[in-house]
């Protein structure tokens, strides 16, 4: 390797940090976690052996960026991290083009897993989901006496019940990438890649579709909601033509009151999690505007009454 020339941000998430380390004509990205408890609001385990693991397994599709080198031993470093490839993303949005989007969620969908599938996870089912909701209300009801807090117990059956009615959109045979932020897809030449592959698991293709279609992580990141010509076109996109769309959007909308619950308990899990935290001053500051955006976004007392209601 010649010499490390200099190291810098590249961006910061929720979950995680990201740098770049250039070596003049080498560059690689560097990424580790942040927060000790690694549980995300979808359920799931945030581990970067996973990540590494399945990026390596993508690497002949050509989606992802190609992962170098994990290390989980916190030897070197006070923190799990991975190096992984640089993709240079020429800043063309999301927005511009969900045809050329969708269609490399399609090939993830595609892959053959069959040999691998022993070494990944799969998606959190009801089971996991319910007893994530009690840990996590248990925790937030300890400091948080709100009406807003009171309402996840309230509805606590309801939840649980929607779950177990729906457990069939919860689970499937299918590497999904199931964290599908317009901020996690890079454009470089004629290609859309993915990246921030910490959460995917084996599981239920409509759920990736989802996420594709849900208002929240839009209004979140493009401060807009999507047009229903541009929901249209997603379906389209990964369906084909003649998909009947209210029956994708059916399944959509069956799955969104759950995305919309987990969210919700997570932020509030998040902000109560967060006192308890040490970080640097500047990362704390960012940490928590990212979370207040997001409860400024969706959590309402009327909004959380209005996602059980469909549940109900």
């Amino acid at each position: 390797m010649p010499q490390l020339k200099n190291v810098k941000e590249l961006g910061k998430g929720l979950a995680n940090i990201n740098f770049l380390l250039n070596f003049g004509d080498l560059k690689f990205v560097m990424r580790f976690n942040i927060w000790p408890d690694q549980v995300w609001n979808n359920g799931n385990q945030i581990d970067v052996e996973n990540e590494y693991r399945i990026l390596k397994f993508l690497e002949s599709y050509e989606i992802g960026p190609k992962a170098y080198f994990v290390d989980t031993s916190k030897t070197h470093f006070p923190s799990s991290f991975l190096i992984e490839e640089y993709i240079e993303h020429d800043s063309k949005s999301v927005s511009e083009d969900f045809t050329g989007v969708v269609n490399t969620v399609k090939r993830l969908h595609a892959a053959n897993i069959e040999m691998e599938e022993r070494f990944f996870r799969t998606d959190a089912d009801a089971d996991g989901k319910i007893k994530l909701y009690d840990n996590w209300l248990k925790i937030i009801l300890q400091n948080n006496q709100s009406e807003i807090a009171s309402l996840f117990s309230k509805y606590a059956d309801i939840y649980k019940r929607y779950l177990k009615d729906n457990a069939d959109l919860l689970i499937g045979n299918n590497l999904i990438h199931r964290d599908l932020f317009p901020e996690n897809f890079l454009h470089k030449g004629n290609r859309w890649f993915m990246v921030d592959w910490q959460t995917a698991v084996i599981g239920n293709p409509i759920q990736d579709i989802t996420y594709l279609l849900w208002d929240f992580i839009y209004q979140y990141t493009l401060k807009r909601q999507l047009t229903d010509e541009e929901k249209r076109s997603i379906i389209t996109a990964y369906f084909g033509g003649q998909v009947n769309i209210q029956d994708i959007l059916s399944k959509v909308n069956k799955l969104l009151p759950i995305f919309y619950i987990d969210l919700f308990i997570w932020l509030l899990y998040k902000a109560e999690s967060f006192k308890k935290q040490t970080f640097p001053e500047d990362l704390k500051e960012f940490l928590w505007n990212r979370i207040k955006v997001a409860n400024d976004i969706v959590l309402k007392e009327d909004q959380i009454e209005l996602w059980f209601s469909k549940m109900k």
